[in-house]
This record gives C-alpha cells, structure tokens and sequence, in this order.
C-alpha cells in the first residue's frame, strides 16, 4: 500500500486517520449494482473476510 500511495495509485483520504496494521474497506451501492458478477464478487469478498466460526469444543 505504501508503494501505491507513493506512486499515486492511492490517494489517503484527508483527516482519516491511518492505523497501522492491514485494513480492508468493501463498499458497494446499497441498490441497483451494476451487473450480478459485481454482487457475487462483493458477496464472495464479504464472506472471505468473515472470521470462521469456532469450533465446538472436542468436535476436533
């Protein structure tokens, strides 16, 4: 991301503050996406950024 933001690739936003560590932001219209890739695309994201649920315990 740094090398993004070097190159002008990215832009940070102005008075949002940057913590540090690994940050994802996923955003979308709330209606009328463009095509259904688009949504299967935002659905997959939103799932694979989900944590995994636990596992019962001595299910293993």
């Amino acid at each position: 991301m740094d090398d993004d933001l070097r190159a002008g690739r990215l832009r940070a936003l102005a008075g949002y503050p940057r913590l540090p560590g690994a940050q994802w932001w996923l955003s979308r219209p709330m209606n009328a996406l463009r095509s259904d890739a688009m949504e299967r695309m935002f659905e997959w994201l939103s799932s694979a950024a989900r944590p995994a649920p636990a596992c019962a315990a001595g299910g293993g």
